[in-house]
């Protein structure tokens, strides 16, 4: 079981994490839909690599480096809900 201050901390940054990783690809969908294959491949690869430093740099800060299943969780969570609600919109 892990401490409660560490599990809050962890979930109010993955809730964060998830919204700034949501507007993140949704500004970078131009480039991750570029016509050219190589570039598509370079411009996904250099993008995604970027959010897992970003995140994992994160955690470190936060949690000292501890990760678990809840900021996975969470952030699939609050993607989703932000495409639910940005479908909702249109």
């Amino acid at each position: 079981m892990i401490p409660f201050n560490i599990q809050f901390s962890l979930i109010i940054y993955s809730i964060i994490y998830g919204l700034f990783f949501y507007y993140i690809i949704y500004l970078c969908r131009y480039y991750l839909d570029y016509p050219n294959t190589f570039y598509r491949i370079i411009n996904t690869l250099t993008l995604f690599l970027f959010l897992a430093m970003t995140y994992f740099i994160g955690i470190e800060i936060v949690c000292d480096g501890i990760l678990h299943i809840y900021s996975l969780l969470v952030i699939t969570c609050v993607s989703s809900l932000c495409n639910f609600v940005a479908n909702r919109k249109k």
